[in-house]
């Protein structure tokens, strides 16, 4: 994120405001970059991206432009209101695209209580101009209240309603909260800091959550504190590219999030359960295709990330302790691959070589399993020669070849397997069902 531009862009002439609390609005300050600059500015952020690359080998992934563009700060800041936001983003992706860099652009990272320039303001805008959206998919939010100091946690309904905005079409957009912090370092507080992830995570479909200062709040005396561990019991199992997946509760004083890592993660089904109440809680985890049995790490206010012994297992009762933090995880059981339903085929004895193409071929969403497809004639193999089928994987769809035998006639059944080369449930299947028949004659 940048926090400002070298003063010589700004009218300010100067990175810093030198006070705080001074007005938000474009018109009142002169903390803002000379609209002049603005293709400067996209020289400056183009340089940015390809220095880190040189420096330390690493891609950035995405840039914003302007820390909370509505505060005056004595550290460095600016003021950019929506529509001279979206005209920059419009000068600065154009650039990365004439320039072949790939990095993306997130905005706002405005404060969800802001009552100047509000957030969804800077969305909207985004959202109306014919070219912007093109160069900038990602909205992101700060977690504070109007002074952005003070920490704001939205509850459900206003994540619900947040991410209404956020993915309602023409343009929807990924959601991200890239900083928030927590008030002071006791359990309580970072029960309650979990919590607003929970709920975030699951009510706002954010995907992406920064914590501010980790040195300050996360560490004591260079050991971690009781706000990392609470950290962790995400952090360490949900891990990037993960998608949460639905998980149903009945209980108002649980809070619950799950999520399933891709392969290169172990494909591992990770699901943090918060008990917010002040006394334990039975539960039982249910539900079709999930493993039988589940590591689990907990964290309260006297245990620290701890794995529990036995961990738990599917349909049998396990308690949570009071105001914790647990995660169950454990590899998922490999899905079959996949394969459509195979149309019936009506033929003429002593046709030539038929061909019938094959459908929806998957490796049942594992994205990294290499399939194979073979045919196997079950009824019939007397009335049919060359059986065959043509394959790439992971393509999702193959040919299926055979010829009739001269002057054959009858019922033919070819079952076409779908194997991912697994040890278990690794065998998705299809039948094509052939009748020969005479040949009609007038």
């Amino acid at each position: 994120t940048i926090w400002s531009v070298p003063g010589w862009m700004k009218v300010s002439a100067s990175e810093d405001y030198f006070s705080a609390g001074a007005p938000g609005n474009w018109d009142n300050t002169e903390n803002k970059v000379d609209t002049l600059f603005y293709d400067e500015y996209a020289e400056y952020a183009s340089t940015l991206v390809k220095i880190f690359k040189e420096k330390t080998g690493i891609d950035i992934y995405a840039l914003s432009l302007q820390n909370e563009p509505a505060f005056c700060e004595p550290y460095p800041s600016a003021i950019l209101p929506p529509a001279l936001y979206v005209k920059l983003i419009n000068i600065v992706g154009k650039r990365f695209n004439d320039e072949g860099i790939n990095c993306k652009l997130f905005m706002a990272e405005q404060v969800l209580k802001q009552p100047v320039y509000d957030w969804i303001e800077y969305l909207n805008k985004m959202k109306s101009d014919p070219t912007a959206w093109q160069y900038s998919d990602i909205q992101a939010v700060h977690g504070y209240e109007g002074n952005g100091i003070t920490n704001y946690t939205a509850d459900s309904a206003a994540w619900v309603y947040n991410r209404k905005v956020v993915q309602d079409v023409p343009h929807p957009f990924d959601f991200w909260m890239t900083e928030t912090e927590t008030p002071s370092l006791t359990w309580a507080n970072a029960l309650s800091n979990a919590s607003a992830m929970s709920t975030a995570f699951v009510h706002g479909d954010i995907s992406w959550w920064t914590q501010w200062d980790y040195v300050e709040h996360y560490t004591v005396l260079g050991k971690s504190n009781q706000m990392a561990y609470a950290q962790a019991q995400f952090a360490k199992f949900v891990k990037p590219g993960a998608v949460r997946v639905d998980a149903v509760n009945y209980d108002k004083n649980l809070l619950v999030s799950s999520f399933v890592n891709t392969a290169k993660y172990g494909k591992n089904l990770s699901t943090v359960i918060i008990n917010k109440g002040t006394t334990p809680i039975s539960i039982k985890l249910s539900g079709l295709n999930i493993p039988s049995n589940f590591e689990v790490y907990q964290t309260y206010n006297l245990q620290n990330f701890k794995k529990v012994v036995g961990g738990a297992q599917k349909d049998i009762a396990f308690v949570l302790p009071a105001q914790s933090i647990s995660t169950f995880v454990a590899p998922l059981p490999n899905a079959a691959p996949t394969i459509d339903p195979i149309k019936d085929q009506v033929i003429e004895r002593d046709y030539a070589e038929q061909s019938v193409t094959l459908t929806g071929i998957t490796d049942g969403g594992e994205g990294n399993q290499t399939l194979t497809v073979t045919p196997t004639v079950t009824t019939g193999s007397s009335l049919v020669q060359n059986v065959r089928v043509v394959y790439n994987s992971p393509e999702n769809t193959a040919t299926l070849y055979y010829t009739p035998v001269s002057d054959g006639m009858g019922n033919v059944k070819i079952r076409v397997d779908v194997n991912d080369n697994q040890t278990v449930n690794n065998i998705g299947s299809a039948t094509c069902s052939i009748i020969i028949k005479k040949t009609t004659t007038f």
